[in-house]
């Protein structure tokens, strides 16, 4: 949305379009077509740089471009972007301004929404990429820039989603992640990079695809979270049970081997009581 205005500085005429009304919620009725009225629309905390940016024009004819806040006679808050200019006379002297307002709330609370997410993703730990419908990388935050090996402000747009992967990673998610994504909105697995001369990063990663209102896709993004520590924890583990099953099963065998001891043990135990019994019985016939 866009109006346009000029002003009268000899009579203090500010005039608005029709459409300049819709911006500030109000029409010829109510407002009162003057230059202080106009001020009074603006948010207080905008109204002093606003009359001094139209001060120094209306002495100096020089064009502004301005931001400030209002909030209509309903209540809404609008962020408004003004463009302006001085006419001056025969004598140098400015005596009228024209320009153009634009309600750019809209436009400010997206650049808002993108500064803070950006914010949120560089601040994160997590790797995150954004790529286009031919998969080209077009953004990467810094952490993982810096697992991969990437500078800053080098430059990505030649790489694609499959070139960050050792070959078997590339297989999940060429025929398996981006796939499922671009089916059902969203796909979860464990994949690996692979940095510049690095070592292979475990990682476990969530693939998602962005659709248009139309259900086209605009673009892929991905986060990734290095899971080293768990997998080293997991092989760990794996070993302790690999040695705890070794253990048992050599505590089993040590058992099953003493349990023959102790059988043959009993039985030469009975073969001795018989010998001494047969031994002791024999022994009488010659004390007799």
């Amino acid at each position: 949305k866009m109006g346009s205005w000029n002003f009268d500085l000899k009579i203090d005429r500010l005039t608005w379009s029709k459409e300049l009304y819709n911006i500030f919620g109000t029409d010829n009725q109510t407002f009162r077509e003057t230059h202080g009225s106009f001020l009074h629309l603006i948010d207080a905390h905008d109204r002093e740089f606003a009359l001094q940016t139209s001060r120094h024009t209306q002495q100096t004819g020089e064009p502004f471009t301005i931001e400030y806040h209002i909030t209509t006679p309903k209540g809404e808050k609008r962020i408004i972007q003004e463009f302006g200019y001085g006419v001056k006379d025969e004598n140098g002297i400015v005596t009228r301004l024209f320009g153009t307002a634009q309600d750019i709330t809209e436009r400010k609370l997206a650049e808002e929404d993108r500064l803070r997410l950006s914010s949120i993703l560089e601040a994160t730990s997590d790797f995150v990429g954004i790529a286009d419908v031919d998969q080209r990388i077009v953004f990467l935050n810094t952490a993982g820039r810096i697992a991969m090996g990437y500078g800053e402000m080098e430059d990505l747009s030649q790489k694609k989603i499959l070139d960050f992967s050792p070959d078997w990673a590339n297989e999940i998610i060429g025929k398996e992640g981006i796939p499922a994504a671009l089916k059902a909105g969203k796909w979860i697995g464990e994949t690996a990079f692979l940095p510049r001369g690095g070592v292979e990063i475990p990682v476990s990663q969530v693939i998602v695809a962005h659709n248009n209102s139309n259900g086209e896709l605009q673009y892929l993004s991905t986060i990734a979270r290095d899971i080293t520590f768990q997998k080293e924890a997991e092989q760990k583990l794996e070993q302790q049970n690999k040695e705890l099953v070794f253990q048992n099963e050599e505590k089993e065998k040590r058992a099953a081997e003493l349990a023959i001891a102790n059988k043959e043990l009993a039985l030469s135990n009975t073969e001795l009581e018989q010998f001494a019994y047969v031994a002791s019985h024999d022994l009488q016939e010659p004390l007799r």
